[in-house]
């Protein structure tokens, strides 16, 4: 909560500001898994927007991006479950509404440009090797550069919070300017990949820092579904 006192990046066209509460998202899914993760960014994005109103871009609905971010991240990092599934079809859905809002104004000129994270970052969904590296480093916490990569990859895939603020920038203002989005593609661009490096170099010794003092969180849980992958693995390696 400390964090979002902090401006970032400006939102051109948007009255408000990114705070630094963005670099530690990745966190959320290690720390308090898809449950917890769902109630802390309920609870957190309803008292942010009143607490910190220069990142309410969406007004009373502005809890929602944080919502959705912070559940989506926590399903893709849990591996009990196919939870990667749901936020597969969630990504998929609002890709589609933002598309088709009020005659495909997202798809007017060279507006899908807009999307190209969101899928590439499906794209690294879908791929059993990304989310299993994912999930086991982020499990095991005993290389400190792969679980910076980790990080990296986790926040890439975590397009929830972008998704749903681009649909609400559509249904809610009904700013669909292509003027506004196709321009400013490499600026967010630069800006999410300046969060994702400074998140993981931010969480990574955290996350490193917990596992030494032996505070368990909810990624602890995950040793057992990573123990049994690892086991199927073995004898694939050893007979090949």
């Amino acid at each position: 909560m400390a964090l979002s006192a902090i401006p970032t990046f400006p939102v051109p066209g948007l009255p408000g500001d990114m705070s630094a509460a963005a670099f530690v998202g990745a966190l959320n899914a290690p720390l308090l898994g898809p449950f917890g993760g769902f109630l802390y960014g309920l609870v957190y994005g309803v008292i942010n927007q009143y607490l910190f109103a220069y990142t309410a871009f969406f007004g009373p609905l502005t809890f929602l991006t944080n919502l959705a971010g912070a559940t989506t991240v926590g399903l893709i990092l849990y591996p009990k479950k196919k939870g990667w599934i749901a936020v597969a079809v969630f990504y998929v859905l609002m890709i589609l509404a933002w598309y088709f809002y009020k005659g495909n104004a997202g798809l007017v000129n060279v507006m899908p440009i807009v999307t190209w994270r969101h899928w590439a970052a499906l794209i690294l969904l879908v791929l059993p090797w990304t989310r299993n590296f994912v999930q086991n480093e982020v499990a095991k916490r005993d290389n400190f550069v792969k679980l910076i990569i980790a990080l990296w990859l986790l926040e890439f895939m975590s397009v929830g919070n972008n998704l749903t603020g681009n649909v609400l920038a559509f249904y809610l203002l009904d700013f669909t300017n292509p003027v506004y989005w196709v321009p400013l593609t490499l600026y967010y661009a630069i800006m999410d990949i300046a969060s994702y490096t400074v998140g993981a170099l931010v969480g990574a010794p955290i996350l490193i820092a917990l596992k030494n003092a032996n505070i368990r969180i909810f990624a602890d849980t995950y040793e057992e579904v990573i123990s049994n992958r690892s086991e199927q693995e073995e004898p694939n390696v050893l007979g090949s």
